[in-house]
């Protein structure tokens, strides 16, 4: 099993899954897990969880930066100074779906508070 996010804990690393995926995908605040895992006698504070998290996030840094750098290559990425209008209108549909998600995936690596 691999050593928790505190190195101290041995966390399973499903749980501390459940927790981010909870957090991201369910939208359910650390709190009310705090409180669901106190229901079931788990005694978890909230700045576990909350370093649980930040662990996480620690761990996928290698994967934005691949998708970063995997998008750079690509050339859809919006180069400074670009006006991404202009752009729009020389290209064909399919390829301004392409641009888009490149854009979209930049934006996404950006509001992870990165400058990977």
């Amino acid at each position: 099993m691999p050593e928790g996010p505190d190195h101290g804990l041995k966390a399973d690393i499903t749980v501390v899954a459940d927790v981010v995926f909870q957090k991201y995908a369910e939208h359910k605040p650390l709190f009310r897990q705090q409180q669901a895992f106190e229901r079931v006698g788990i005694p978890l504070s909230r700045q576990t969880l909350c370093d649980w998290t930040g662990w996480c996030s620690d761990q996928v840094v290698p994967v934005v930066r691949l998708v970063r750098e995997y998008i750079l290559r690509q050339g859809c990425a919006p180069r400074p100074g670009c006006d991404q209008a202009d752009d729009a209108d020389l290209a064909p549909a399919a390829l301004n779906r392409g641009k888009q998600w490149c854009r979209l995936m930049l934006e996404v690596i950006r509001a992870m508070g990165s400058n990977l």
